[in-house]
C-alpha cells in the first residue's frame, strides 16, 4: 500500500448534511433496519420524547402523549411548539435551538434538535409547510327555503332501495365547518364529533356548526331524507371554523390535519360494533391552484387505514379553466364537479388540467345547483355549490361499502368503482367540454347499476 502524503489538501470542511450522512453515528448512533433496539430510528424517537419531556418539566405541557398504532409512532407534548419563524432554522442549521438560552429551558434532557435536523439530513426529501389559512369551498347560492330532494331522484337512488342499501353499519368522515347534530334530519344515528383549533389542537366534543355549511353536507350523505345514505353514522371533524373580514369561514392547515387524522385514525366503536371507522372522508375546502399540503397526509391514511377522499373541485369556473384547487385536484382523491336538474355543468364547476401532474379534473360529478337538505335550528334550504355534489358521491360510496365491505379496505377499489357508477351521457355533450376538457368528468353519478 503505497503511502499518501498527508497535506492541507486533505483537510475537508463538510456541509452539515453531508456530515450527518457520512457519519450518521454520531448523531443517532447505528442506522440500521429497525430490527434492534438501537437502531437509529429509535434514538431519534427518544430524541424527540425527550424533548417532550424538556416542555413538560418546564411547565408548559399539559401531558404527553405516545401512540403506537398501524405501524406509526405519533409523540405529542402539547407544550410551547417552535416559534414560527424559527422553524426552517431549527430543522435546518445545525447548533440552533433554544436549549443554549437558559431563559427558555432551565432544566433540558434532550440534546438540541438533533432529532430534528437528523430527520432533515438523512431524508431523501423533508419539507416545512408553514399554517396557512384554506378557505372553504363556499355556496355561490343559497336560500332559505321549503325544498325536496330532487338529486336523489336524478342519481336513481331508489336503485340502491331496492336492494336495501341505506349505508347501515359505514361511518361517514366530514370535514367542514361542523353539524347541528340536533336536528331531525340526523334522528338517532350514531355521530362523534370533534372541534381543533387552529394550531390543530382538540378544543371540544360538543356539536355545533360555526355555520351552516357542515350541516347542509352532512345532511346530503346520510340525512334521513335529503341523504343518500340515511343509514349511515356520522364522524364530523370541525375545522372550517374561523371567519375572514367577509365572513367566509376558513381553517389553518394544523386545524385540518388535527381533523383528517382524527377521522382517519381512530376507531368510533360502541359497545355493539367494536370497529367504527370512516373508509371514506368528505372534504369541501381549497382555494385555486396545486397545493401540496394535504398530500402527503392522504397518501399515508390511504395505506393505513385505508381511507378514501372525496373532494370538491371548486366554484371558479366562472373564471374560465385550471381555477380547481387542492385536495380535489389531486390525483389520489375524487374531485367533484357540479350538475344541474338538466345535467349541464353548473356554470360555477371547476375544470381543468393540473399541469404540474397532468392530472385532469373533475373525475365525476353530481347533482350541485339548489340543492335541499338541512340547516341548523331545523330548518332545510338550498344551496349551490361542487362542495354539495360531494357528499352526494360520498353517500354513495357509504351504499358501495354496504354492499361489499371488502371495499372498506381498498381506497384504490373504491374509487374505480364510483367512477363507474356514472351516466357518461350528461359528458357526452358538446357543452360538456370547454376549453379542450370535460367539465363533468366520467360522467354524473348514477345507481342504476349499483
Amino acid at each position: 500500500m503505497s503511502e499518501v502524503n498527508y497535506s492541507e489538501e486533505h483537510i475537508r470542511t463538510l456541509d452539515w448534511k453531508e456530515h450527518i450522512r457520512l457519519r450518521p453515528g454520531m448523531y443517532i448512533g447505528k442506522l440500521g433496519d429497525g430490527s434492534s433496539f438501537d437502531d437509529g430510528i429509535y434514538i431519534l424517537l427518544k430524541e424527540v420524547l425527550d424533548n417532550c419531556i424538556d416542555e413538560y418539566v418546564m411547565g408548559h405541557g399539559r401531558k404527553v402523549e405516545v401512540e403506537i398504532k398501524d405501524g406509526r409512532v405519533r409523540i405529542r407534548d402539547y407544550g410551547r411548539g417552535i416559534p414560527l419563524g424559527k422553524v426552517v432554522d431549527v430543522v435546518s442549521k445545525i447548533n440552533t435551538g433554544a436549549k443554549y438560552d437558559s431563559k427558555a429551558f432551565k432544566k433540558s434532557v434532550g440534546l438540541n434538535g438533533v432529532g430534528t435536523k437528523a430527520v432533515n439530513a438523512l431524508s431523501q426529501y423533508a419539507e416545512v409547510i408553514p399554517n396557512v389559512s384554506i378557505p372553504a369551498i363556499n355556496p355561490v347560492a343559497e336560500a332559505e327555503s321549503e325544498c325536496g330532494p330532487w338529486h336523489l331522484d336524478k342519481i336513481n337512488v331508489g336503485a340502491a332501495r331496492n336492494q336495501g342499501l341505506t349505508g347501515e353499519g359505514v361511518r361517514i368522515g366530514v370535514l367542514d365547518t361542523g353539524i347541528d347534530a340536533s336536528h331531525a334530519e340526523f334522528g338517532e344515528k350514531s355521530i362523534h364529533f370533534a372541534e381543533f383549533d387552529q394550531d390543530g389542537f382538540l378544543v371540544s366534543t360538543t356539536p355545533r356548526d360555526a355555520g351552516s355549511h357542515g350541516t347542509h353536507v352532512c345532511g346530503l350523505a346520510a340525512g334521513m331524507t335529503s341523504g343518500v345514505a340515511p343509514g349511515a353514522d356520522l364522524s364530523v371533524a370541525a375545522v372550517l371554523t374561523y371567519p375572514d373580514a367577509k365572513g367566509r369561514l376558513s381553517g389553518y392547515l394544523a386545524q385540518i390535519l388535527g381533523g383528517l387524522n382524527w377521522i382517519a385514525h381512530s376507531n368510533f366503536a360502541s359497545t355493539t360494533i367494536p370497529v367504527s371507522r370512516c373508509p371514506m372522508m368528505n372534504a369541501s375546502l381549497g382555494g385555486i391552484g396545486y397545493n401540496n399540503y394535504l398530500l402527503t397526509s392522504l397518501q399515508v391514511i390511504q395505506t393505513v387505514p385505508a381511507a378514501f377522499l372525496f373532494a370538491a373541485i371548486g366554484n371558479a369556473g366562472r373564471n374560465g379553466v385550471n381555477n380547481h384547487g387542492s385536495p380535489g385536484n389531486y390525483h389520489l382523491t375524487c374531485g367533484i364537479g357540479a350538475t344541474d336538474v338538466n345535467d349541464d355543468p353548473a356554470d360555477f364547476s371547476d375544470w381543468g388540467i393540473e399541469n404540474g401532474t397532468g392530472v385532469v379534473k373533475p373525475d365525476m360529478s353530481a347533482p350541485g345547483v339548489d340543492v335541499c337538505s338541512a340547516l341548523p335550528d331545523g330548518k332545510y334550504g338550498t344551496k349551490s355549490g361542487t362542495s354539495m355534489a360531494t357528499p352526494i358521491v360520498t353517500g354513495a360510496a357509504a351504499l358501495v361499502v354496504q354492499k361489499s365491505p371488502a371495499m372498506a379496505r381498498n381506497p384504490t377499489g373504491l374509487f374505480t368503482r364510483m367512477l363507474s357508477l356514472t351516466d357518461p351521457s350528461p359528458a357526452m355533450r358538446p357543452a360538456a367540454v370547454v376549453s379542450g376538457y370535460n367539465r363533468i368528468g366520467r360522467g354524473r353519478l348514477d345507481l342504476t347499476n349499483i
